[in-house]
């Protein structure tokens, strides 16, 4: 049976637990905002950008496949808080907040026992839009001094993060720590000696390559710091992306403007010796509404009812075919920002559903795109003419999911949109 305790209650549950029950596992859960999969040294990109990660996942587990919801900050937070599709968590660029009427990770954990500290450099996570549901401790705000990128970089950050460690050292309790790093989105400015690591054609790869390497030595700095407290024992650790990059594909820059695997495919990466077998790279195409249920199973927590992800655990220890996780759904809410930036031809609506190797791009704006991405994994040939019997089964699945969205903000409903 699961109990809610809060308040007084709580404090006396954490005191008093039985003896033989173990004790749950600190969580620690750091998102690299704007970092592609494919730019990991650990995802086998050539330039050895990620030692840090690298080895976090030779000691631990590596999903090959991980799918963002979103191609943005707004709903793909909102669903690694929630286990919820955008649709139905409501935070997405037609409507930012997201809604107390929302059960987050930092919420369920905070019940239970956890202390939660939240720490961005992204002010699209501000409270003011709802991203602080469940934390005793959250910063979030842009620096206060002029420089070409007002964001903190993933330094200034840590000098806030290690503190809160330490401190959490100190009082024994479980914790919760999220941290969102903004060193890797535009306009990719790392520092030195990062900013010239990479020498390269492509000036703008090899500073995006530069700023995933600054990255990847604080994230080193964290894993330091749990091991000098002597945390690392009973922490478990992931490191995941909110959504990837344009480079220059599709003659895009940035991210936000499509849903082709170049933005939507993310790292994904757990380490936790305790409960999760070494050296794990596992197939399965998974998805960032999987982390909640995750970590909400590895601590030995029920899982709220209204949750669309799934444990990934049966997946990671063997337990179930790779084959059974082969859906992916992603979708784009019209943005009016980037149409009044970049012109009406942004004026749409996107979602994307991928079964397999089959991937199939829905736009309110006009026709769809079908793409193989075993025999086409840059999404360059459209077949949804070449292919009209799988371009139709497919929209029909996808029109079967969207209905089956549920929706707990008023006015969030698609509007009768299917599939075209």
């Amino acid at each position: 049976m699961f109990v809610l305790l809060t308040g007084a209650a709580l404090g006396v549950w954490w005191l008093v637990r039985p003896a033989s029950s173990p004790p749950r596992p600190n969580v620690v859960l750091l998102v690299l905002d704007a970092v592609r999969a494919d730019h990991l040294s650990c995802y086998q990109y050539e330039r050895p950008t990620t030692p840090h990660i690298d080895a976090l996942a030779q000691e631990g587990v590596l999903l090959i496949e991980c799918t963002a919801p979103a191609p943005w900050t707004v709903p793909s937070h909102g669903s690694l808080f929630t286990g919820m599709y955008p649709t139905s968590h409501g935070a997405h660029a037609e409507h930012l907040a997201l809604s107390p009427l929302n059960i987050t990770l930092a919420e369920v954990l905070r019940d239970v026992g956890y202390e939660t500290g939240g720490f961005s450099a992204n002010i699209y996570l501000s409270p003011t839009l709802g991203f602080d549901q469940g934390f005793t401790t959250y910063d979030v705000r842009l620096m206060d001094d002029v420089r070409p990128k007002p964001v903190r970089d993933a330094g200034e950050m840590n000098a806030l993060v290690l503190p809160w460690l330490e401190a959490r050292a100190r009082d024994g309790r479980p914790f919760f720590l999220f941290v969102n790093y903004m060193d890797a989105h535009a306009p990719y400015l790392p520092p030195p000696p990062y900013d010239t690591r990479y020498d390269g054609p492509d000036d703008l790869v090899s500073r995006y390559d530069g700023a995933i390497a600054h990255l990847d030595s604080e994230v080193g700095r964290v894993l330091d710091k749990l091991e000098e407290l002597g945390l690392s024992e009973n922490t478990l650790v992931i490191v995941t992306a909110d959504h990837g990059e344009f480079l220059g594909e599709h003659g895009l820059l940035d991210h936000k403007q499509h849903l082709f695997e170049t933005v939507l495919r993310v790292p994904l990466v757990l380490w936790y010796p305790r409960s999760l077998p070494g050296g794990q790279r596992v197939a399965g195409l998974v998805q960032l509404t999987d982390v909640m249920p995750t970590i909400l199973a590895l601590a030995g927590v029920e899982t709220p009812a209204a949750m669309q992800g799934r444990s990934l655990l049966p997946l990671i220890r063997g337990e179930q075919d790779p084959l059974a996780y082969n859906v992916a759904f992603a979708e784009y809410w019209r943005d009016e920002l980037l149409i009044q930036k970049r012109g009406a031809v942004f004026d749409r609506r996107l979602r994307s559903l991928r079964v397999g190797d089959w991937k199939y791009i829905w736009s309110s704006a006009g026709a769809g795109e079908l793409y193989n991405l075993r025999q086409d994994p840059g999404e360059m040939h459209n077949l949804a003419l070449s292919e009209p019997a799988q371009t139709a089964a497919m929209r029909e699945r996808l029109d079967r999911w969207v209905d089956l969205l549920v929706r707990l903000v008023p006015g969030n409903a698609p509007g009768g949109e299917q599939a075209q």
